[in-house]
């Protein structure tokens, strides 16, 4: 893998990883609809429409799906053996690492344990795809 693939894995991971803190920050402290008169669609488009009309939501969601983009054009250039679960363990470290800045918590035993558990899985994963990728190119 050359650098500039392992930057974009990194760039995917983190635009994900970090917004999702964020998001899930100002989701929790919007005022969500009252369950009254109305039926269920229309409380989730009022919910949705009041998420996206704050700024402090609305800039790491978008950053999110840029990501999103990002990672659709790695997936035209890259292996989905690798780029899969080398992002979403990348996004799952940037998010560990956002929520301690965002919340302010020390993380726990288990999550610091779940954590190295996930980011070695992703690289004996990685190294098992890269060396089956290896094989084919050389055959």
């Amino acid at each position: 893998m050359d650098l500039r693939s392992a930057f974009s894995f990194v760039f995917v991971g983190f635009l994900w990883g970090a917004t999702t803190p964020m998001m899930k920050d100002q989701s929790l402290r919007a005022e969500h609809s009252k369950k009254g008169g109305r039926n269920l669609v229309a409380d989730v488009i009022s919910d949705l429409a009041n998420l996206l009309a704050q700024w402090r939501f609305l800039v790491p969601f978008l950053v999110n799906q840029l990501g999103s983009l990002a990672f659709y054009i790695l997936l035209g250039s890259h292996s989905m053996a690798i780029t899969v679960p080398a992002v979403n363990a990348l996004s799952f470290l940037f998010t560990f690492l956002a929520e301690l800045v965002v919340f302010a918590q020390v993380p726990g035993l288990k999550s610091c344990v779940g954590t190295g558990c996930i980011l070695l899985g992703t690289y004996l994963c990685m190294l098992s795809g890269s060396v089956h990728v290896q094989e084919e190119t050389s055959a």
